[in-house]
């Protein structure tokens, strides 16, 4: 496991039943409770980091609240200034329990009775939030820094460091904190490597108690799926999804007779997970992976340097497999292999530019003031900023899929590249997206990549700032991409860049996560979750009208 330099110490436990504190209800429904008045009552959400939303909602209302997290059985770990006090613990259970309950069943051993642990903490998290702004641009500007993560895990920033050169990057890194006022035993600093023992059997790992039936057909790819049909009924596929300016066309809503269809074969319909390559204009065609497709509605022109268009369905793939970040350059993505007509997917159509906005942050009462680190590229010292390495493509042609992957026939964790984990399942081609979700650290989470078919990853870290080093010329020196989940996966390889990453529920359908953005050596990689991806999009989170992933689109 990674080694965290320096020890933390002072961890109060206490643990209580979930289904304790008689006044909880009126604790979590009153707005007159004193508990409600906490000294960050009315702090604007941290619009860089969504996936901390839920205990920024818990900061504004409880005093000495100093993260949360969960344990490898799903149990809730609560950080609290002040343990003791039961009314302010009771409210920040009461909050956190709906979000605690849909995370239910997400563990490889999760418990089916959850409880609330309470730990000591000894900064809360909007101490963390102050500590991190503060530090932001210096640390992530600074050589040899990989990342930065308010770990709710164990209360504290921890600064992830090339192992190379870390012990000079730690002091300079230090300097900076003394500068800033920020405490060094609020800071960890990671320069270890993953080792982990991945998932071998998920239906068993997923569930101790699953065990499909031989005869069961769809038993084959080693996932438990209660409600399977293993059928595809053609008229259940909706309405013609056509393009607005394909009024002719006559969508084919079946794959070809041939069995063993592969994903980087021609797909249709076409639907997320399948393998593409670009044709830039300068550049060799490689593959990549198509992520899940959207119906957007651009906002108004001039919003994060989108709009100005009109509401249509697009794919999600991953900015760099455009060529460059931030720039719209015609690039055309066709599947199998080349330019031609019948394999044509569509064009580059959005790619946001870098987010270099001033904007203010404040963490008091007394209205304190915190600029923005990301800024208009300037020079080597300057940041800028995105939530996602996002772009979409304009679908093309009639034959597309909506709010739908994949279903591959085997589920494999073994270093070979099976062949039937590429393989479309001739018997249910598709999994239906049925929500978007969170992950939380220790969870099981799965990708499907063109280059290693469909793997699971465990859950390391739930929102990174992960910078890159540009060269200057086509990039900005220090670019950072805000909120990154990470992942342990099993395997993966360039390639996979633009996957769909997700969570299989027992009946065959997906939660929708977000899009794999990276691989490492170490076969660690970041996905951005699909908040990520819709704010950047100029899509509030909560805006699910405009940047739609699953259901039934307005038409």
């Amino acid at each position: 496991m990674r080694r965290l330099v320096g020890a933390l110490v002072g961890l109060g436990l206490v643990s209580v039943g979930l289904t304790g504190c008689s006044d909880e209800t009126n604790l979590a429904t009153s707005p007159q409770s004193p508990v409600g008045n906490a000294s960050t009552q009315g702090m604007p959400d941290d619009h860089w980091h969504p996936d901390e939303q839920h205990s920024a909602g818990v900061a504004r209302r409880v005093p000495g609240f100093g993260g949360f997290s969960f344990d490898d059985q799903g149990n809730l770990i609560l950080f609290m200034k002040v343990p003791e006090n039961a009314q302010a613990v009771g409210l920040a259970r009461a909050i956190l329990r709906p979000y605690q309950e849909s995370q239910r069943g997400a563990w490889p051993r999760g418990v089916a009775h959850p409880e609330v642990i309470v730990r000591e903490a000894q900064f809360t998290f909007v101490d963390l939030q102050r500590f991190r702004a503060s530090i932001d641009r210096d640390v992530l500007t600074s050589p040899g820094v990989s990342f930065v993560d308010l770990d709710e895990r164990i209360n504290r920033l921890v600064i992830g460091l090339d192992p190379a050169g870390a012990s000079l990057a730690q002091g300079m890194i230090e300097g900076v904190l003394r500068r800033h006022g920020v405490p060094r035993d609020a800071v960890e600093f990671d320069v270890g490597t993953l080792s982990i023992q991945p998932p071998t059997n998920v239906c068993e790992t997923a569930d101790p108690n699953c065990t499909p039936p031989p005869s069961d057909p769809c038993a084959n790819d080693g996932w438990c799926e209660n409600t399977d049909p293993c059928t595809i009924d053609p008229g259940s596929c909706g309405p013609d999804p056509c393009t607005i300016d394909s009024a002719s066309c006559t969508p084919s809503y079946s794959y070809d007779s041939a069995l063993n269809i592969h994903i980087r074969d021609k797909v249709r319909p076409i639907v997320g997970g399948i393998g593409i390559v670009n044709a830039p204009a300068n550049a060799m065609p490689s593959w990549s992976t198509l992520g899940f497709s959207v119906y957007y509605c651009p906002p108004p022109q001039g919003t994060w340097g989108m709009g100005g268009s009109q509401c249509a369905y697009y794919y999600v793939v991953t900015s760099h497999q455009t060529g460059i970040y931030a720039e719209v350059r015609g690039v055309k993505f066709y599947q199998p292999t080349s330019a031609v007509s019948d394999g044509y997917i569509g064009p580059e159509a959005y790619d946001p530019r870098w987010h270099t906005m001033a904007f203010a942050l404040h963490f008091d009462p007394e209205w304190s003031y915190l600029g923005s680190s990301c800024q208009k590229y300037t020079s080597a010292n300057s940041l800028v900023c995105r939530r996602s390495d996002a772009a979409l493509i304009h679908q093309q042609g009639p034959s597309f899929y909506f709010g739908h992957l994949a279903r591959l026939r085997r589920y494999s964790d073994s270093g070979e590249y099976g062949a039937l984990q590429f393989e479309i399942d001739p018997n249910n081609h598709y999994m239906q997206i049925v929500g978007e979700a969170w992950a939380e650290p220790g969870q099981l989470v799965d990708k499907i990549g063109a280059v290693t078919g469909r793997r699971t990853g465990v859950v390391q870290r739930k929102c990174v700032d992960k910078p890159r080093r540009g060269t200057g010329y086509y990039e900005p020196y220090n670019m950072v991409f805000r909120c990154q989940t990470e992942v342990q996966w099993t395997r993966t390889d360039n390639g996979d860049s633009g996957g769909p990453v997700f969570r299989r529920l027992t009946d065959g359908t997906v939660q929708l996560l977000g899009v794999h953005t990276a691989a490492l050596q170490t076969h660690l990689g970041y996905y951005a979750s699909v908040a990520n991806i819709r704010n950047d999009f100029g899509i509030r989170n909560d805006n699910l009208v405009h940047f739609q992933t699953y259901g039934t689109p307005p038409r």
